[in-house]
């Protein structure tokens, strides 16, 4: 009687043990990748409405027009910046993660400043140094930071699929423990009766 009952705690050990590792992993992917991939879609959705309402204040034929949207763009700035660091401060996953983070953060920066300057010298009448700048270091960059996007999503979809076959890997690990386990105590029950 008590080497089946040994065998029943053991599997009992076994399957816990691996069931801890499938809840991690597909924690993981629910709370942390699932989670970075959305705030990835806000800040990429973000970011081009940051590129038209340039492109709205280019095109605007009075100050009114570019008022609003340079209203617009200044909250897309504000929503941004509070994506990444909500990023920064929670999605991070390894070097490579903060990389990216860095990258696009010191990328934007730049397509900031110079998305500035495209309507400073707009504001004031100098639409042809406007456009002059837009179209080439502003298009550039924002084709820089659009590529870069690309990648991260990339990255974290992997992150996310890896740790999915994980968690299934374990799962099936699992059933075959279990039932080597079954197995051997059926057996051991009819050998020592």
């Amino acid at each position: 009687v008590a080497v089946p009952f040994l065998i029943l705690i053991g599997i009992w050990v076994i399957t816990r043990a691996q069931m801890i590792r499938v809840e991690e992993r597909i924690r993981f992917v629910a709370e942390s990748r699932v989670v970075a991939l959305a705030r990835l879609g806000d800040i990429s959705r973000t970011f081009s409405e940051m590129r038209v309402n340039l492109r709205t204040f280019l095109l605007a034929t009075n100050g009114a027009g570019q008022s609003a949207a340079r209203v617009l763009y200044d909250e897309d700035v504000a929503d941004l910046n509070r994506m990444l660091t909500d990023y920064a401060d929670k999605r991070i996953t390894g070097e490579q993660g903060q990389r990216m983070l860095n990258d696009f953060r010191a990328l934007s920066r730049q397509w900031m400043s110079d998305a500035d300057t495209v309507m400073s010298l707009a504001s004031v009448g100098q639409k042809g140094e406007a456009i002059a700048l837009f179209s080439g270091s502003v298009m550039g960059l924002g084709k820089k930071l659009s590529d870069l996007l690309k990648e991260w999503v990339q990255f974290n979809e992997k992150l996310a699929t890896d740790a999915g076959h994980e968690a299934l890997g374990s799962i099936e690990g699992a059933r075959l423990n279990l039932m080597i386990a079954v197995g051997s105590a059926i057996a051991l029950s009819i050998v020592l009766g």
